[in-house]
């Protein structure tokens, strides 16, 4: 994360808006993969994404979000810097059975859960997202529905 608040793609990138859910949706899926929970510190700013997106991406006026100040939105950054936002703002974590003996327990893509005490919004409640899951990037309730669909 860059002192702007948002991620770039690789070093000497500029920030952009897309990688608020490309590189944020690896933070929790590692967030996972290290077994910590929903107890755990977050591993980025999620109030320094928010800002980012929020005042640094957002065209007000206009709609839509963009990669960066002076671009125009576009559909393609839209979507992924909602999912972004979403991200930083819920907490989605990996609900992992404590205790479980082997140490290397694999899960299911079910075993994420929303802790609604951990939500962070920066400014208004206006600007509040639904929680998605990190992999999926669909509700984790529209994901319940789709698995057992198939």
């Amino acid at each position: 994360m860059v002192l702007e608040g948002g991620f770039n793609g690789r070093i000497n990138k500029l920030v952009d808006g897309c990688y608020s859910y490309w590189v944020g949706s690896v933070f929790m899926i590692l967030h996972r993969a290290l077994c910590l929970d929903k107890d755990s510190d977050f591993l980025f700013d999620r109030i320094a994404l928010q800002k980012y997106i929020l005042l640094c991406s957002q065209k007000p006026g206009e709609g839509g979000l963009c990669d960066k100040p002076g671009k125009r939105p576009d559909y393609y950054h839209t979507c992924y810097c909602l999912l972004g936002l979403s991200l930083a703002q819920n907490f989605v974590y990996a609900d992992i059975p404590k205790g479980n003996g082997s140490g290397n327990y694999k899960g299911s893509t079910l075993d994420y859960a929303v802790c609604d005490e951990r939500a962070v919004v920066y400014g208004s409640l206006e600007n509040k997202v639904n929680p998605i899951h990190p992999t999926f990037n669909i509700s984790p309730e529209k994901l319940v529905n789709w698995i057992n669909y198939f």
